[in-house]
């Protein structure tokens, strides 16, 4: 087994004793080494790109995966893109150039089981290797390009590592929504880099952790071209026992004149010993910029818990009717029959088969 530490750092670190400024994961080793043929046509652009998950974290996936591909979608055209993590592929690694005026949609579903026969060369094979997986994305978009990312987290594994990079050039535009639903232990990290002038990215997020999960994420923009816009709006649910750390970040650098950030995250405490770790920072080196962050955090308020049994719902049937949304947000926007199959069997795994019937037939 690895261990991997500094996971999910954030530009700007607090004091150590909140133990907020990393996450250290133990994952399978990577019994080889890089191949140079593999990677040696990386584009530059593509091998200098920050990652969300860390410099550690990006050289791991890249030396564990067992599928690496390259795609260029051609300037003008549209193209989808399908990303499967799942027991036969657990760990992989893409490269997308999208050219000037292109367009690409790509999905990403999580969906390994919890316990898989499959073996796998790149991996150890000790009784005691956690059953995890990893995906790195990097992502150069052009001039006039247009990104839109829909991420699926629904798989039942001790750890999973989501790992992306994005670069956003002049008047490129990102659209990302990511839902993760369940998983004993995911850390996910993205680094969006607005280099070029009047570049526009929009990330939500929404998650469901539950009882003994952990959800670790670090998300950074940093914007450097003039007039960018990013705005991040992140939401979640978190029940009895669940803990989750989130880092956002964006970094407002010399030279963005006109740029402009926002960020903002509303947390649900649905649950006794829950643990509630939240870092939104606005970094600043340049005048005529606009940003603002911020965090609200609350539990179910008495009268709303009272109206609810009024109606003759218990309290857990409440919380599950909150928390339950986050499925349902998940599954309107699942565009792909492999983003719906994980979405229902997470949902049938949390809340029972009856839930994920009346999800699927609406």
């Amino acid at each position: 087994m690895q261990t991997l530490t500094g996971v999910n750092v954030p530009p700007a670190q607090t004091w150590n004793y909140l133990r907020i400024n990393d996450i250290t994961l133990t994952v399978p080793a990577a019994n080889k080494s890089l191949d140079s043929a593999t990677f040696s046509s990386r584009d530059t652009s593509l091998s200098a790109l920050e990652m969300g998950a860390g410099t550690q974290a990006s050289a791991w996936i890249d030396q564990i995966s067992n599928a690496h591909t390259t795609i260029v979608v051609p300037a003008g055209t549209t193209q989808d893109v399908s990303i499967l993590v799942c027991d036969a592929s657990p760990y992989l690694t893409h490269d997308i150039v999208v050219e000037d005026k292109a367009t690409v949609t790509i999905t990403i579903v999580e969906t390994r089981s919890a316990h898989s026969d499959v073996t796998h060369t790149t991996t150890a094979t000790s009784a005691d290797e956690p059953n995890a997986a990893a995906q790195g994305l990097r992502i150069v978009a052009h001039p006039h390009a247009h990104v839109i990312l829909n991420s699926f987290t629904c798989g039942n594994e001790r750890t999973y590592l989501d790992n992306i990079g994005i670069e956003l050039q002049d008047s490129a535009t990102l659209d990302a929504k990511q839902f993760v639903l369940s998983g004993f232990t995911t850390a996910s990290g993205m680094a969006i880099n607005l280099v070029g002038a009047n570049a526009r990215a929009e990330l939500y997020v929404r998650y469901l952790v539950r009882n003994r999960q952990t959800l670790d994420m670090n998300y950074v923009a940093r914007m450097r071209g003039r007039n960018t816009r990013c705005n991040i709006a992140i939401s979640g649910v978190l029940e009895d026992g669940s803990s989750k750390t989130l880092r956002d970040t964006i970094d407002l650098i010399h030279g963005a004149k006109g740029a402009a950030g926002y960020e903002n995250e509303t947390v649900l405490l649905a649950g006794q010993n829950v643990v509630n770790k939240s870092l939104p920072v606005i970094l600043c080196d340049e005048d005529d910029v606009a940003g603002d962050h911020g965090a609200t955090i609350g539990t179910i308020l008495p009268e709303q818990l009272e109206y609810l049994n009024a109606r003759g719902l218990s309290e857990a049937e409440a919380i599950a009717l909150i928390s339950h949304a986050v499925c349902d947000d998940a599954y309107a926007h699942a565009n792909t029959p492999e983003a719906r199959a994980a979405v229902l069997a997470a949902t049938e795994r949390i809340y029972g088969s009856e839930d994920a019937q009346e999800l699927e037939q609406r």
